[in-house]
């Protein structure tokens, strides 16, 4: 999950890829300090200090967006948030594997969260669920989308795979995983959920950004103290166009 510490608001979900990295949407943290964002791992019962099974917060050091990433356009809508400290892994916290690059896998998906409006409001009590989600292929989903949610259109591309399920989109977090079964039968990172067309039980369609594996792996090889000259680089290069 991701927190704005300034006034512990609940902004995203996010999926952790490494000890210390969580990815998430972009716009998520799009116009944020890097020193105002929070990672909460292992939160499953929002407004509960006392959880099951305890959860960890951790500070983000550096913010690297995807390169192709613009400000109001969803496309691309991928950021790498890198801790200043590792998370414990227990067993309510883990990493999510990536998947080969490529070879995104599309079947037995599953998505999860306490929802976009759950989250605005930070409703004590309320529990983290699961979705079941089917992907279209491209086809399907530019024809349902060119048909149907053509105001939807400016943030497709092919890397967005098109989610549908009997229960509301917006019961998911934006920048939370999409998380489908690979031909082992292993859960692997298939996509980051970005927006979707409403929030009725049936006919909405959520985007999920696939990961794009090859950049992700280049941030994590890159020494923090290069991340956060181009995080400083690039909240300096978006001032200067406000």
């Amino acid at each position: 999950m991701i927190l704005r510490d300034s006034n512990r608001s609940l902004l995203c979900g996010g999926a952790i890829i490494r000890r210390n990295a969580v990815l998430t949407a972009a716009h998520c943290v799009e116009g944020l300090e890097t020193s105002d964002v929070l990672i909460k791992g292992g939160e499953w019962k929002l407004g509960i200090d006392e959880e099951p099974l305890p959860f960890q917060i951790v500070k983000v050091a550096a913010i690297l967006r995807h390169p192709d990433f613009k400000a109001g356009n969803l496309q691309h809508d991928l950021a790498v948030l890198v801790l200043q400290e590792n998370l414990r892994f227990t067993k309510n916290i883990d990493a999510i594997c990536l998947p080969e690059p490529n070879l995104i896998p599309t079947q037995n998906c599953i998505a999860t969260g306490w929802g976009k409006r759950i989250l605005q409001l930070h409703a004590k009590n309320a529990l983290m669920h699961r979705i079941d989600m089917n992907i279209m292929d491209v086809d399907q989903c530019q024809q349902v989308m060119g048909e149907h949610f053509q105001s939807a259109l400016p943030h497709y591309n092919t890397n967005t795979l098109c989610g549908f399920s009997s229960i509301d989109q917006c019961k998911v977090d934006y920048g939370s995983a999409l998380a489908c079964a690979d031909e082992a039968g292993r859960y692997t990172l298939s996509g980051v959920f970005s927006w979707d067309t409403g929030c009725r039980q049936q006919g909405q369609i959520g985007g999920y950004v696939a990961p794009d594996v090859d950049w992700i792996q280049t941030v994590l090889d890159t020494p923090l103290k290069q991340l956060r000259r181009l995080d400083r680089a690039y909240n300096t290069a978006r001032t200067a166009q406000q």
